[in-house]
C-alpha cells in the first residue's frame, strides 16, 4: 500500500461511558500501539494491552479500534500513538521471486518509523531554523547537574546553572529546609541560601549555629548595618556607645545560648548514664530512673541479695561465673548433703577401698553373711574375747582331747585373721546387717532407701525404694530362654549383624496393620541390597525431607505392565506396556551469544522462544543402536523480528534443504528429530509450521 497520511497519533476526550476509540492508521501488530490516559492535572498513565484494552484492525490500511474494559473517566484525554519497532525483518534471497508485498510492508514500516520520529521531534525543544547554537552539548556529570537548571551562558549556548530556590521567610528551628531555600536571619537581617536539605535546630545567628555549614550567605545585611552604625558613630559619640552596648548585649546573648547548649549536652550525657546504671535498689526495678522502659544492659546493685544484676532485655540476671562453671556449681549445691555425709565418713570410705576384695567376697557370700548378721551378738562376743580365743588356740593339744568340738575350734583358729578383720570393722558389719537382711517376711523397721532383703517364703530378693519393697526379677541366661522377649529401649547392633543359620529366612512380621518402617536419621531412610560378595549393592532410598513426599509405591500386578502408583517393569522379552497415557516434562531452552544447547538428557520436548538468531548444538544422545528422539517447538518473539536458526551439520533434512522458519510475530514451527547411531546423523521431520 501507499502511505498517503502522516497521521500516527489520535486523541479523544473520555466521558465516563465511551469504551471504543478509533485509530485511522495501519499497524502490523497489536503491540505497535501505545495507549496513554492523561488526567486533568497532567498525570499520564500508560495502559497495558489485554489488561486495560484490546485492539482490532491489525493489518488494515484504514486502522481499527481500541476497546477499553472500563470507560475512561470524564475529563481524561485518551491518546493513541503508533510506536513502530525500530527493526527490519525482511531478508531478500538472491534469485528468489521478487516479494513485492513483503518489500512494500518493509518500506511502509520505514515510513512509520520516520513518522514516529517526526511526532517525537515535534514535541522537542529546539532552535528555529534561522537560529544557531554553536554549543548544544554539556559535559557536567549527573551528580554535578542534579537539582540545577538549564540556562544559556554569555554566548547564548546551553549551560547548567544553579537555581536560587524558594524564599521561606524568617528562619525558625525544627523546620525542614530543602536545597536552594532562602531564609532570613532575623537576628542579623542576613539572607542565606540553604545548600543541604536538613531540619533546623539551635538558634540564631546562623553564622554560629551548629548547622552553619549548611547555609551560604547571599546578602550580608549585618555588614551593611555595621557600616551604617559606623557612619552614625562619626556623627555622634552617644550613638556609638549605644551601638557598643547593643553589641555587648548581643555577645552576652550568644554566650548565654552557648552555655545553655553546653548545659543541655551535659544533662543529656548524665541522663544517658543514669539510664544505664540505676544505682542501689532493694528490689528489681521495672523502669529506669526516669520511669521509662529499661534498656538492654542496664545495671543495678541489689542491696537485699548483695548481688550485681544486669537487664538482658526480658529479666534481671545475676552477674556470675561462666554458664558451664555455674552448672557444675549448681550440681554440687544440689547434692551438698551427700558431700557432707561422705566427708564425715571419709575414714570408712578409705577402709572399704583397702578391703575391696573382702567386700567382694562378702557380696558373693550374702547368705552366709546373713547368717552372721543374725548371730552378730555371738560374733561380737568372740571379738570381745579374742585373747581367750588365742589362748585356746595355743593349747589346742589339750582342746583336741575334747573330741566333740575339735573340728569347730580348728575352724575358728583358721579364720582368726578374718575374725580380727570383722572385729576391726564391726561398725561396717553392723551397717551391712542393717542394709541386707534375710527373713520369712519383708522387714518393717530400720528401713532406708536402697536396703536389700531376701524373703525366704517367696524365695525372692527385694530392694526398698523408699516406700515399699520391690522384687528383683531374675535375669535369663540367653535370649532363647525368653519365649516372649520385649525391648525396653532401642536395640543397638554394636557393630554386629542379625544373621540366620542353616539357610533360614529372616522374617519381619508386623502385627495387623503394622508396617516395617526404615526411619531416616540425618539422611533419608535407605535399604541396600548387596551382591553375594557384599562388594556391590543397590540402594532403595526415600525422598528427602524438603520434598514433603508422602505416597505409596506398589509392585505392578504383572511383569511388563504399568499400574497406578506402581513401579514400571519389563516382561521376559524386555518389553514394557503402559496401560494409560504418559506425561513428559517440557524443557524450556534459552540462548546466549547466539547459541543454545539441547541436552537430550533433560527431556523429550524442547520449547524455545527466539530472542536472537541462534545456532543449535545437540548433546548426550543415546548410544549407537538405541534411539534418541525429541520434539523441538520454535516460536518467534512478539516483535516480529523474524529470527533464524542454524541446525548442527549432523542433521539431515527432507529433500536435503533445511526448512525456513516462519518470520511473523508469535509464529510457531514444530520439528521431530531423532538419531539411531549415537548422534552421528540426526533426521529432522517438519511436524508443522506457522502454527497459531
Amino acid at each position: 500500500m501507499t502511505v498517503s497520511s502522516s497521521t500516527n497519533k489520535v486523541s479523544y476526550s473520555g466521558n465516563g461511558s465511551l469504551t471504543t476509540f478509533a485509530y485511522s492508521f495501519k499497524i502490523f501488530d497489536q503491540d505497535d500501539l501505545t495507549v496513554i490516559l492523561r488526567a486533568a492535572d497532567g498525570t499520564e498513565t500508560t495502559q497495558t494491552i489485554t489488561t486495560h484494552y484490546t485492539v482490532s484492525g491489525v493489518g488494515e490500511a484504514s486502522g481499527g479500534n481500541v476497546v477499553f474494559g472500563s470507560a475512561p473517566a470524564s475529563g481524561v484525554t485518551v491518546v493513541i500513538i503508533r510506536e513502530q519497532p525500530l527493526t527490519q525483518g525482511l531478508d531478500l534471497v538472491p534469485n528468489d521471486p521478487f516479494p513485492a508485498q513483503s518489500l512494500e510492508e518493509a518500506l511502509d514500516k520505514v515510513v512509520f518509523m520516520t513518522q514516529k520520529h517526526e511526532e517525537e521531534l515535534s514535541r522537542a525543544i529546539k532552535a528555529s531554523r534561522t537560529n544557531t547554537l554553536t554549543g548544544s552539548e554539556f559535559t557536567i556529570s549527573a551528580t554535578d547537574r542534579a537539582n540545577k537548571l538549564f540556562s544559556f551562558d554569555s554566548s547564548g549556548n546551553l549551560s547548567i546553572a544553579q537555581e536560587l530556590g524558594i524564599f521561606r521567610g524568617d528562619w525558625a528551628a525544627s523546620t525542614s529546609y530543602n536545597v536552594r531555600d532562602i531564609v532570613k536571619d532575623t537576628s542579623t537581617n542576613n539572607i542565606f541560601l540553604v545548600n543541604t536539605a536538613h531540619t533546623s535546630s539551635g538558634s540564631q545567628p546562623l553564622t554560629t549555629n551548629a548547622n552553619s555549614a549548611k547555609y551560604d550567605l547571599i546578602v550580608d545585611a549585618a555588614s551593611a548595618t555595621t557600616s551604617a552604625t559606623n557612619a552614625a558613630a562619626s556623627a555622634t559619640t552617644a550613638t556609638t556607645k549605644a551601638s557598643e552596648a547593643a553589641t555587648s548585649a548581643t555577645t552576652a546573648t550568644t554566650k548565654a545560648s552557648e552555655a545553655a547548649t553546653s548545659a543541655a549536652s551535659a544533662a543529656a550525657s548524665y541522663d544517658s548514664f543514669d539510664d544505664r546504671y540505676l544505682g542501689a535498689k532493694s528490689s528489681d526495678p521495672s523502669t529506669d530512673n526516669d520511669g521509662n522502659a529499661l534498656i538492654t544492659g542496664a545495671l543495678f546493685f541489689h542491696t537485699g541479695d548483695g548481688e550485681f544484676k544486669v537487664w538482658n532485655g526480658s529479666a534481671f540476671i545475676t552477674i556470675t561465673v561462666a554458664a558451664t562453671n555455674q552448672a557444675n556449681i549448681n550440681t554440687v549445691a544440689g547434692i551438698s548433703s551427700n558431700v557432707t555425709t561422705v566427708a564425715g565418713i571419709s575414714s570408712n570410705v578409705t577402709t572399704v577401698a583397702g578391703i575391696s576384695s573382702n567386700v567382694t567376697t562378702v557380696a558373693n557370700d550374702g547368705t552366709d553373711i546373713g547368717t552372721v548378721a543374725s548371730g552378730i551378738s555371738n560374733v561380737n562376743t568372740v571379738a570381745g574375747a579374742i585373747s581367750n580365743v588365742n589362748t585356746v588356740a595355743g593349747i589346742s593339744a589339750n582342746i583336741s582331747t575334747v573330741a566333740g568340738i575339735s573340728a569347730n575350734v580348728t575352724t575358728v583358729a583358721g579364720a582368726n585373721s578374718n575374725i580380727t578383720t570383722v572385729a576391726t570393722n564391726i561398725s561396717g558389719v553392723n551397717s551391712f546387717a542393717e542394709r541386707y537382711r534375710v527373713g520369712s517376711s519383708d522387714p518393717t523397721s530400720s528401713l532406708d532407701e536402697g536396703d536389700l532383703a531376701y524373703n525366704s517364703s517367696s524365695n525372692l530378693l527385694k530392694y526398698y525404694n523408699g516406700s515399699a519393697w520391690v522384687g528383683i526379677s531374675p535375669g535369663i541366661a540367653d535370649v532363647a530362654s525368653d519365649t516372649t522377649p520385649q525391648l525396653g529401649g532401642n536395640l543397638d547392633m554394636n557393630g554386629n549383624d542379625i544373621v540366620t543359620t542353616s539357610n533360614a529366612d529372616l522374617d519381619l512380621a508386623p502385627n495387623g496393620t503394622g508396617r516395617v518402617v526404615v526411619k531416616g536419621n540425618t539422611n533419608q531412610g535407605s535399604i541396600v541390597l548387596n551382591c553375594e560378595n557384599n562388594s556391590h549393592g543397590i540402594t532403595i532410598q526415600s525422598a528427602p525431607h524438603s520434598a514433603s513426599a508422602t505416597y505409596t509405591v506398589k509392585l505392578p500386578n504383572a511383569l511388563g505392565t504399568s499400574n497406578a502408583s506402581a513401579f514400571v517393569t519389563a516382561d521376559a522379552n524386555g518389553v514394557t506396556t503402559f496401560d494409560n497415557g504418559t506425561i513428559e516434562e517440557s524443557t524450556t531452552v534459552s540462548s546466549s551469544s547466539n547459541a543454545a544447547t539441547l541436552n537430550l538428557r533433560d527431556g523429550n520436548v524442547f520449547e524455545h522462544t527466539l530472542t536472537e538468531n541462534v545456532t543449535y548444538t545437540f548433546s548426550n544422545p543415546a548410544s549407537s543402536g538405541k534411539v534418541s528422539s525429541f520434539v523441538l517447538k520454535i516460536k518467534q518473539d512478539a516483535s516480529g523480528s523474524g529470527y533464524t536458526v542454524t541446525f548442527p551439520g549432523t542433521v539431515d533434512f527432507v529433500g536435503g534443504t533445511a526448512p525456513t522458519l516462519t518470520a511473523t510475530a508469535n509464529a510457531i514451527d514444530t520439528f521431530v528429530i531423532f538419531t539411531t547411531d549415537g548422534g552421528t546423523i540426526y533426521n529432522l521431520l517438519v511436524a508443522g509450521q506457522d502454527i497459531k
